[in-house]
């Protein structure tokens, strides 16, 4: 409201008393990508921009600060569905140790042509059901218990070929690769992932 404005400071200020209010009560926080301020608040951040801003002129992208909230925050990446490349997006959340997320809706997406809603074109949930259910049986299979483990180690083996290492001694290879990739004995389809399990 033009007449009724609220510097960036009191805004912050209310959410973070929202947030501890909610806290308070008992009550779970999910933040939406999320400030740094609600960190403390929060139990799940989604739609976390896995790979960091396309604006610096970088050859390969670190994974900084999933390292460091891994473990202690649970958080997702944006919706799987959504992305221009689904597999590349699945596959950076495998390597980055994120919860996977989906956006669906009931209605058949063409009621969404013109409109201001249309990034939603691939949310009916008819045309994922099969697909989703299945991949994220495998995760949480092969993933199990990972979410609740610090990662201590990641490093690009090849070009498209990464190793994201956890506190038990397990180790997730992601390879992006339109072939399969074979290191450190560990075989790895195309576009696909491979868990080696601590001792």
């Amino acid at each position: 409201n033009p007449k009724d404005l609220v510097p960036r400071e009191e805004a912050k200020a209310l959410h973070l008393e929202s947030m501890k209010e909610a806290q308070a009560a008992g009550q779970h926080v999910i933040i939406r990508s999320g400030n740094d301020y609600a960190l403390p608040y929060a139990d799940l951040i989604t739609d976390m921009d896995l790979d960091g801003s396309n604006y610096a002129i970088l050859d390969t992208a670190v994974p900084f600060y999933q390292i460091a909230l891994h473990g202690m925050k649970d958080y997702t990446g944006e919706p799987i569905n959504l992305a221009n490349d689904t597999v590349e997006q699945f596959l950076q959340c495998v390597e980055y140790g994120a919860g996977l997320n989906y956006t669906f809706m009931a209605e058949d997406t063409k009621i969404l042509q013109d409109t201001l809603h249309s990034g939603f074109y691939a949310a009916n949930y008819a045309s994922w059901k099969e697909e989703a259910i299945e991949t994220i049986a495998r995760y949480q299979t092969e993933m199990a218990g990972l979410n609740q483990q610090r990662i201590v180690s990641h490093e690009q083996l090849t070009k498209n070929l990464t190793v994201t290492g956890y506190e038990d001694g397990t180790k997730v290879y992601v390879n992006y690769a339109d072939e399969e990739c074979t290191e450190n004995g560990v075989t790895v389809a195309a576009r696909s992932y491979a868990v080696e399990r601590g001792q």
